[in-house]
C-alpha cells in the first residue's frame, strides 16, 4: 500500500491518542473531580495538590505516554522527521483540547516531555531544571521559563529546523492554553494566567461540542480510507484537469439536489402553514440526508432530524418532513424502476435478465408511495386512540402540486446526475437509464442494513448494478468510492457543520431561559 496518505493519517491517529482523558482514570482511583476542585485544571499539578504525589506521578506518565507513543510509533514506520514532529505536535494538541471538552484540557506539559524524550531527550534537559526549580518557587513561573523558552535553547543545542519549529508550537500550545485557563479566554487577569499559571476565575462548565468534532474528525477521515482502498487496488489514476473539473461539477450537482430535497420540505411547510426559510430548509436537507443517516436505520430518523434542525424558526414541521421523506423514497424508487425497465426493453445485453418486469413493478410501487404521501391522514382512522393526539401533527395530508413534482424529479435526476458525472470523468460511458438504474439500486439496497450511510453496503450494491451494464467490477471500484465521498461523505460534512450550528443556537437559547428569574 502506498504511504502517500500516512502522514495524515498519524497526525490524525495522534490527535485521537492525546485527546483520550487520562485524568478519569486518576480520578476513579484517586476519588476525586479535578475539574471541581483546586485550580479545576486536569494535569498532574492540580493532581499532586488535591491527592498527593502518587496521583501526580500517575497522571505525569499517563499524559506523557499520550505524546512518547505517537512518535515512538511513527519512527517506528520510518517517516520523514516532520511526520514524526507534526504526530507529537497532534498529539499535544489533542490534549489541550480534547474532542470530548473542548475547552477544559491540560496545560500539556506531560505530553510535551512524552513528545520530546521521544524525538530529541537532550532536549529536557532545560525544562527539567526549571520543572525543579518551579517546584520550589511554583510551578506556574517554572513552567513558562522552562517550555516559554525552550525554542530558544534548542537553537543553540541542536539546531536542526524542524526541532525548533517543534519546541516553538510546543510553547505556543502551553502559551495558548494558559491564556484560555479553565473559563474561557478574557483579558482580565491573562497575564498573571501566562506567566504564573494563576487562574482565579470560577471554573466554567465545559462545552459539549465532542459529538460535532469527533463526527467531523470520523467523517473527514473516511475520504482517506477511500483513497488507501484505491491504492489497495493499485489503480493508478490521472487527475486531468478535466476530470478534476467533471467532479467538482458532480459535487455541485450533490449539493443542488440537496436544495431540491429542501425546497420540497419547505413547500410541505408552506402547505401546514409553518412556513420556513429557504435557508432553514436547505440546513434541515443537508442534516437530514448527511448527518442523520450516520445513525443505523438512519432512513427512519430523517423526518426527525428536519424537523429538528428548524425548530427554531417554525414548530409543526414534522408532518412535512415525513411527506418530504416518502415522497423521495417514491421518486427513487419510480425513477429506479422504470429506468431499469428501459435499460432492460432497450438494451440487448441486459434484456435476457428478465428485469422489464422488475422495473415496471418497482416503478409502479413508487408512484403509489408518492401518491400515498399526500395522503397520510387516512392512518389515523386505524391508529388506536391513545396514540391519535401524538400523530395528529405527523400524518397529514397534503397535495402534489406542479412544483412537487418538478422538485421530486430534480431531486433525483440530480443525484443520478453526480454518478453520471463521475462516470464521465472516468470515461465510462453507459446509458443514461442505465445510470439512473445503477443509482437508484445502489441507493436502494444500501438502506436495507441499516448501515451508517450504508457505508459498504452502497458501494457493493453500485459496483454489482455496473457489472450489469458490462461495466467490470475491478474498472468501476475506483469511481464509486469517488461518486462515494461526492455525493455523501462530504455534503455530510456540511451536514454536520449545520446541525453543529443548531445545537450550539439551541444550547445558548436554553441557558438564556435558564438565567431569566421568574416573575412572581
Amino acid at each position: 500500500m502506498s504511504t502517500a496518505y500516512l502522514p495524515l493519517l498519524l497526525t490524525l491517529g495522534a490527535f485521537l491518542f492525546g485527546a483520550l482523558p487520562a485524568s478519569r482514570l486518576v480520578e476513579a482511583l484517586w476519588r476525586v473531580q479535578l475539574r471541581e476542585v483546586g485550580t479545576g485544571n486536569v494535569g498532574a499539578g492540580n493532581a499532586t495538590r488535591e491527592r498527593g504525589l502518587g496521583a501526580g506521578i500517575t497522571l505525569a506518565v499517563l499524559d506523557g505516554l499520550k505524546g512518547l507513543l505517537p512518535v515512538l510509533g511513527a519512527k517506528w514506520l520510518g517517516v520523514d522527521q516532520i511526520v514524526v514532529a507534526a504526530a507529537g505536535m497532534a498529539a499535544v494538541v489533542g490534549n489541550n483540547w480534547p474532542i470530548i471538552r473542548i475547552d477544559r484540557g491540560g496545560r500539556g506539559l506531560a505530553t510535551s516531555v512524552g513528545v520530546v524524550v521521544g524525538i530529541a531527550p537532550i532536549l529536557i534537559v532545560w525544562p527539567a531544571i526549571w520543572s525543579a526549580i518551579g517546584w520550589k518557587i511554583g510551578g506556574g513561573p517554572g513552567g513558562f521559563i522552562g517550555w516559554g523558552l525552550l525554542p530558544a535553547f534548542t537553537f543553540f543545542v541542536d539546531p536542526r529546523a524542524f526541532l525548533v519549529v517543534l519546541t516553538l508550537g510546543l510553547a505556543i500550545a502551553m502559551i495558548v492554553r494558559r491564556a484560555q485557563g479553565n473559563a474561557g479566554y478574557s483579558t482580565e487577569g491573562v497575564v498573571g494566567r501566562v506567566l504564573f499559571d494563576d487562574d482565579t476565575r470560577a471554573t466554567a462548565a465545559p462545552r459539549r461540542f465532542g459529538g460535532i468534532v469527533l463526527a467531523l474528525i470520523v467523517l473527514a477521515a473516511v475520504p482517506v480510507i477511500y483513497l488507501l482502498l484505491i491504492d489497495t487496488f493499485d489503480v493508478d489514476v490521472d487527475w486531468t484537469p478535466v476530470m478534476v473539473g467533471l467532479l467538482l461539477t458532480a459535487l455541485g450537482t450533490e449539493f443542488a439536489a440537496k436544495w431540491a430535497f429542501g425546497e420540497l420540505f419547505r413547500e410541505g411547510t408552506m402547505q401546514v402553514g409553518t412556513p420556513v426559510s429557504r435557508a432553514g430548509a436547505f440546513r434541515a436537507a443537508m442534516v437530514a440526508t448527511g448527518v442523520a443517516r450516520l445513525l443505523p436505520a438512519g432512513g427512519a430518523v430523517t423526518p426527525a432530524a428536519m424537523a429538528w434542525t428548524v425548530a427554531s424558526e417554525a414548530r409543526g414541521t414534522s408532518g412535512a418532513a415525513v411527506r418530504a421523506t416518502v415522497l423521495n423514497y417514491g421518486g427513487l424508487s419510480a425513477a429506479t424502476g422504470f429506468g431499469l425497465a428501459w435499460a432492460s426493453a432497450m438494451h440487448p445485453a441486459v434484456s435476457s435478465l428478465a428485469l422489464t418486469p422488475i422495473g415496471l413493478g418497482l416503478g409502479v410501487f413508487g408512484l403509489a408511495l408518492i401518491g400515498f404521501g399526500g395522503k397520510l391522514g387516512v392512518l389515523l382512522s386505524i391508529v388506536p386512540e391513545r396514540f391519535r393526539s401524538r400523530l395528529e401533527p405527523i400524518l397529514v395530508d397534503h397535495s402534489m402540486t406542479l412544483r412537487s413534482w418538478l422538485l421530486l424529479t430534480a431531486r433525483v435526476l440530480l443525484e443520478a446526475g453526480t454518478l453520471g458525472l463521475t462516470l464521465i470523468a472516468f470515461d465510462l460511458a453507459i446509458k443514461p437509464s442505465q445510470v439512473l438504474a445503477a443509482f437508484g439500486l445502489s441507493q436502494l439496497i444500501g438502506g436495507l442494513p441499516g448501515l451508517p450511510g450504508g457505508l459498504g453496503v452502497t458501494e457493493a450494491g453500485l459496483v454489482g448494478a455496473l457489472a450489469v451494464f458490462g461495466v467490470p467490477a475491478a474498472t468501476a471500484a475506483t469511481p464509486v468510492i469517488v461518486f462515494r465521498v461526492l455525493s455523501y461523505w462530504l455534503p455530510a460534512v456540511g451536514g454536520v457543520i449545520a446541525g453543529g450550528g443548531r445545537f450550539v443556537r439551541h444550547t445558548a437559547d436554553s441557558q438564556d431561559v435558564a438565567e431569566v428569574p421568574s416573575v412572581a
